[in-house]
C-alpha cells in the first residue's frame, strides 16, 4: 500500500515538474529569449540546465511539438520561424492630439515603432501607424479621420502602444469585442485593468523589479557600498518598482544610505515630463510669433530652449542632489537617464569626478548615454517587437491575462565600472 502511495506521489511530482518546464520554455519563446530557429535539446546537459531528467525533458519537448510551439528535430525541437503571410495588415495604435498630430514621441516608443516596422517588413506584413485621439477618433498617417470599425477592418491583428494613451480601457474593450489578436505594450504608470482574453497578450519591459536588481548588483560588484536612489517621480509605479528592485539587489552587501525622492512633477508620466520640462518645442515659439522661423534660426532657438530648460530643471533637482551628496554615497542610481545626465553636470560643477568620487547609473539607455558613457538599463524594444508580432501570427502561448515580461539588459559603461 505504501509503495503504491509513493509511486502515485512520484507520478504527481513528475507531472508537476514537466508542466513547470513546459511553461518555462513557452515563456522563453514568448519573451524572445528563445528566438526563431533556436534549438531546445533533449540530452543530459540540456536536462541538467533545467533541473530535470532527460526522460522528463523529452516528454516536454514531445508535448510542445504536438502543440505546435516547437518544430520536430531528430534530437529535440526548434522554435519555428513566423510564417510569411501574404497581404495581411496590422495596425499600431498610439496617441495623437485632437487634430491628428503625434504628441511628443519619447525615445523608447520611437525605437519600438521602428523595430515593429522593420520586423513587420521582414515578415511581409503591412504595418499601418494610427493615431488615437480618444472618443472613437483615429487618424491615419495621411491625416484622414476614422473610427474603430474602419481601423480594425481587414486586419490580421493590432498592436497597442499604451505609453501615453488616456482611454486605454476603451481600446482594450474594443479589442476584446472584436476578437482580433492584440498585442498590448503595457507601460501604464499606475498599472491598469487587465482584460482576460485569449486574443490579448500584455507585454511589459520596464515595470519588473529586474531592472533595479541588475543595476544594484552591478554597483555592489564594482565595489560600491553606499548607494543613493534619486527620483523626482515618487509615486509612479515604474519608479517604485525600480526602487524595490534596487533594495532587493543590494542583498545586505551594500547599504541604501539615501532616498532623495519627491513628487514635484504633478504628472507621473515620463514622456509628459520630457515634453514639458526636459525639452523645448520650437513649435511653441512659432505659435507665439504667428509665423515660421527663418531656416537655421529654428534650430538655434530650439537648442537655446533646451539649454534653458535643462538649467531650470537642474535647479529644481538640486535639493535632491544635495541630499545624495551629503549622505556620502559612493554610487548614485537615478530614476532615468535624463536625471542622471543632469546629476553628472551638477557633480562636475561641484568638482566631483565620475566615477572616481561617485559612480552613476540610470535607466532607459537614451541615445546620448552611449556617447557619454553612462551605465544604464536598456529595455529591449527589438525583443518586444518580435514578441508582439509572434503573438499576432501565432501560436499563442500563455493563459488569459498573462503579462509577459521582456527582460532588461544592463549596459555597463565608464560611469560605473
Amino acid at each position: 500500500m505504501s509503495s503504491h502511495v509513493l509511486c502515485c506521489f512520484g507520478e504527481v511530482r513528475s507531472i508537476d515538474k514537466s508542466s513547470r518546464i513546459a511553461r518555462q520554455i513557452l515563456e522563453e519563446i514568448q519573451s524572445g529569449l528563445l528566438r526563431p530557429g533556436s534549438i531546445v535539446g533533449i540530452g543530459e546537459d540540456a536536462a541538467a540546465l533545467r533541473n530535470a531528467s532527460a526522460p522528463t525533458l523529452r516528454k516536454v519537448i514531445r508535448r510542445l511539438i504536438a502543440q505546435g510551439a516547437l518544430e520536430a528535430l531528430p534530437r529535440g525541437g526548434r522554435v519555428p520561424f513566423p510564417k510569411r503571410l501574404e497581404r495581411n495588415r496590422i495596425a499600431l495604435i498610439r496617441r495623437c492630439d485632437a487634430r491628428g498630430k503625434t504628441i511628443h514621441e519619447a525615445e523608447r516608443p520611437r525605437r519600438f515603432r521602428r523595430e515593429l516596422e522593420l520586423q513587420a517588413l521582414r515578415m511581409n506584413l503591412s504595418l499601418e501607424i494610427v493615431g488615437y485621439a480618444g472618443e472613437d477618433r483615429f487618424f491615419a498617417t495621411d491625416g484622414k479621420l476614422g473610427d474603430w470599425k474602419s481601423v480594425s477592418a481587414n486586419k490580421l491583428g493590432m498592436v497597442f502602444s499604451l505609453w501615453d494613451v488616456r482611454e486605454d480601457a476603451w481600446l482594450l474593450e474594443r479589442a476584446v469585442d472584436s476578437e482580433l489578436p492584440t498585442a498590448v505594450w503595457d507601460e501604464r504608470p499606475q498599472g491598469g485593468m487587465i482584460f482576460p482574453s485569449p486574443k490579448l497578450r500584455y507585454f511589459e519591459t520596464s515595470y519588473s523589479l529586474d531592472a533595479g536588481r541588475n543595476v544594484a548588483r552591478h554597483a555592489v560588484e564594482s565595489g560600491r557600498t553606499r548607494i543613493a536612489w534619486i527620483s523626482p517621480f515618487q509615486g509612479a509605479h515604474w519608479s517604485n518598482a525600480r526602487l524595490q528592485g534596487i533594495q532587493e539587489g543590494l542583498d545586505g552587501r551594500a547599504k541604501l544610505v539615501c532616498q532623495a525622492v519627491e513628487s514635484q512633477f504633478p504628472l507621473h508620466r515620463e514622456p509628459e515630463v520630457e515634453s514639458s520640462d526636459f525639452w523645448f518645442d520650437a513649435n511653441r515659439m512659432r505659435s507665439h510669433l504667428g509665423a515660421p522661423l527663418e531656416p537655421g534660426i529654428d534650430d538655434i532657438v530650439r537648442r537655446l530652449g533646451i539649454l534653458l530648460a535643462r538649467r531650470t530643471l537642474c535647479q529644481r533637482l538640486s535639493s535632491l542632489f544635495e541630499d545624495a551628496l551629503s549622505s556620502q554615497a559612493d554610487a548614485w542610481i537615478l530614476a532615468n537617464d535624463e536625471v542622471a545626465h543632469l546629476a553628472w553636470d551638477w557633480l562636475l560643477r561641484k568638482g566631483k569626478d565620475v566615477p572616481r568620487d561617485i559612480a552613476l547609473a540610470g535607466f532607459d539607455d537614451a541615445s546620448h548615454s552611449q556617447e557619454r558613457g553612462l551605465t544604464s538599463i536598456h529595455f529591449d524594444e527589438e525583443r518586444l517587437a518580435a514578441a508582439c508580432l509572434r503573438h499576432l501570427t501565432g501560436p499563442r502561448e500563455g493563459s488569459k491575462g498573462d503579462v509577459v515580461q521582456i527582460p532588461p539588459l544592463l549596459m555597463v559603461r565608464r560611469s560605473m565600472r
